[in-house]
């Protein structure tokens, strides 16, 4: 679910909501609100944030904004989703990091795959000749 600080004087559209999944738990005595604790929320210099881009985990989030501005009377526009980090950069590096290992996994499985297949291939034939 999604969340958003909203102490300072009402804004015309909150468009900007840090998320994450399963961090919010319901506090039955703090009146019912959840309490948010997503993505790197207790650190104090956790300022930026890296941007939701699967559309599975938008729809969910779109919802709870949706039970926000009701629960609350606000406007969310065009909501954008991010996910709260305090190095961006770093995070997205990381990120990029990962992806390239899955990538060099995959290209050296396909090699290993083309290289029986072509053993395969040559034992074959050369029971054809």
């Amino acid at each position: 679910s999604g969340g958003s600080v909203i102490d300072d004087p009402p804004l015309a559209s909150y468009d900007f909501w840090a998320v994450g999944k399963d961090c919010c738990d319901l506090q039955s005595d703090q009146g019912g609100f959840a309490e948010f604790k997503c993505g790197q929320y207790d650190n104090p210099h956790a300022r930026g944030g890296i941007r939701v881009v699967r559309d599975e985990d938008r729809a969910f989030f779109r919802l709870a904004v949706q039970q926000a501005q009701s629960a609350y009377q606000i406007k969310a526009i065009h909501p954008l989703f991010f996910h709260w980090v305090a190095d961006p950069v770093a995070e997205t590096f990381s990120l990029q990091q990962e992806a390239f290992k899955v990538y060099m996994l995959g290209m050296f499985t396909h090699f290993l795959f083309q290289v029986a297949l072509v053993y395969v291939a040559a034992n074959v034939f050369s029971k054809l000749a």
